[in-house]
């Protein structure tokens, strides 16, 4: 999937954050935005988890962030929440997502 935005570097957290969009869809999961409460819903296969705009994450795993109109996310938290397993190769500067 392609994004029409680029992933970036927390520094505050040293975490990665993607589009939350196009990692959640590209794990098989729908997303919904409530614009009122800035909570983000994710369901997959029949289970739904929340996340709220500029609330921190369980474990110290950042907070989910709105810039320029698309929601971003830490990779790590969204995509083991989906069942994904995650690498990061220092050495390349990148995250990798399996299934």
């Amino acid at each position: 999937m392609d994004s029409e935005v680029a992933p970036f570097m927390d520094v505050t957290y040293n975490r990665t954050m993607v589009p939350l969009r196009i990692i959640a869809e590209a794990l098989g999961a729908e997303v919904r935005f409530d614009r009122v409460t800035r909570v983000v819903y994710i369901t997959q296969n029949g289970h739904e988890f929340s996340l709220g705009i500029d609330v921190p994450l369980p474990d110290d795993m950042g907070v989910a962030v709105i810039i320029d109109g698309h929601t971003f996310v830490p990779a790590r938290y969204v995509s083991e929440v989906l069942g994904a397993t995650v690498r990061w190769d220092r050495e390349n500067q990148a995250v990798y997502v399996y299934r």
